[in-house]
């Protein structure tokens, strides 16, 4: 009898929890992701409108659907890919960066998938390169010359990023989560959660998320103790990744 009690008020707080997590949601047809880190939780709404694919990707990594690259044992296999794995990169007033089973910055689940990204609908159609002065800080005259006078997307299309206009972006803002990245197309598991606003990575990184609750752990793990690469001197790890939908 007491074996049965335990069993339904545990039934039910994570009921109960997973009822709030939706009531903080924008949308609460959404996914919920729980991480659950060393260092507290961190509860993510998933936007599966906004970014489909990515979102999709991130679930079945996270629940042991899809299938990746061991490194370990060099085969190709199934299993809840997050557990255990290290925020790699955290830097304060900025973000925090996890997703890599290397727990180097290099790795990922052996495949690479495209941007979801509308460019329109974050703005950079309309905004030009001379206006836009966190553009001019980040890349040197001789290639930004003769887009000065053109819209950012089109100097972003340029050096190789690929739009798409079937899904309305996000912009990577406080509390959001996206996908990191070596460049265009070239996401994979890795992912990071920013601190703070950071409008120089509009239109190249798919924003498939945002943090609904646990900022503050956010903030805990980006001003963790690390070393000159950023990464910490005592691991943060993703325990792992409930996902409620």
């Amino acid at each position: 009898m007491k074996i049965l009690l335990i069993v339904l008020l545990l039934f039910t707080t994570v009921s109960l929890q997973a009822e709030d997590y939706k009531k903080l949601a924008k949308n609460p047809k959404n996914p919920i992701a729980v991480l659950e880190t060393t260092q507290g939780d961190i509860i993510i709404e998933l936007y599966k409108e906004n970014a489909p694919e990515t979102v999709k990707n991130f679930i079945d990594l996270a629940i042991g659907e899809k299938e990746y690259y061991n490194y370990k044992n060099r085969k190709k296999e199934k299993g809840k890919f997050y557990n255990g794995i290290i925020f790699h990169r955290v830097i304060p007033n900025f973000m925090i960066q996890a997703g890599d089973p290397t727990g180097t910055g290099s790795g990922g689940p052996g495949y690479k998938f495209n941007d979801e990204i509308n460019a329109d609908s974050l703005g950079l159609d309309k905004l030009k390169v001379k206006d836009a002065d966190f553009v001019t800080r980040m890349y040197p005259p001789h290639i930004i010359q003769k887009y000065l006078n053109k819209s950012v997307k089109e100097l972003y299309e340029s050096l190789g990023y690929k739009y798409i206009t079937n899904v309305k972006s996000v912009a990577p803002r406080k509390g959001s989560v996206a996908m990191a990245n070596a460049g265009p197309d070239s996401n994979g598991s890795q992912f990071f959660i920013n601190e703070v606003d950071t409008p120089w990575l509009d239109g190249k990184h798919t924003v498939f998320g945002h943090v609904i609750k646990g900022s503050d752990i956010v903030s805990k793990i980006a001003n963790t103790k690390a070393n000159e690469s950023n990464k910490p001197l005592k691991d943060v790890k993703i325990k792992r990744i409930r996902i409620i939908e």
